[in-house]
């Protein structure tokens, strides 16, 4: 690569380094550097910051595994917090042929008999079936701030 220098500016010569902790004046991380250090890591069961803002306050998310899924019945799964005000939830089930989104609305009836409704109450995932849902693993992904 040509740099041209333009006039009335100065030149200055750098070293691309792959990593962020370098407090050299002339060094300047690389690509993958930045994007390696801005890509969250997600540990299920785990607290971890999204990197979100939302009005001023700092989101988090934890990846739960809710085990298999109700059979005809309701399931709670503690999700270990309190606290906190919680967001949207995301919900994945599978028995690894079939896989589909939890549904998070709740009719006053429960979920309907195709489902698997997935709600948060009392700091508990509350999982919902008319149906056996037994055969399928639940993984369920909340968002939160902290009070």
């Amino acid at each position: 690569m040509l740099i041209k220098k333009v006039k009335n500016t100065i030149a200055v010569v750098a070293k691309v380094v792959q990593s962020l902790t370098n407090n050299s004046e002339t060094d300047v991380p690389s690509v993958k550097a930045v994007k390696d250090a801005i890509t969250t890591t997600i540990v299920t069961g785990q607290e971890y910051e999204t990197g979100r803002v939302i009005d001023g306050k700092k989101e988090y998310g934890k990846r739960i595994n809710c085990g298999k899924g109700p059979n005809n019945n309701r399931k709670e799964v503690d999700t270990n917090l309190s606290n906190v005000f919680y967001l949207p939830l995301e919900g994945i089930v599978t028995n690894g042929e079939i896989t589909f989104n939890t549904n998070s609305t709740r009719p006053l009836d429960g979920t309907d008999n195709g489902s698997l409704g997935a709600y948060i109450q009392n700091n508990k995932i509350i999982l919902e079936s008319k149906t056996d849902r037994s055969g399928y693993d639940v993984i369920i992904t909340i968002y939160y701030f902290k009070n």
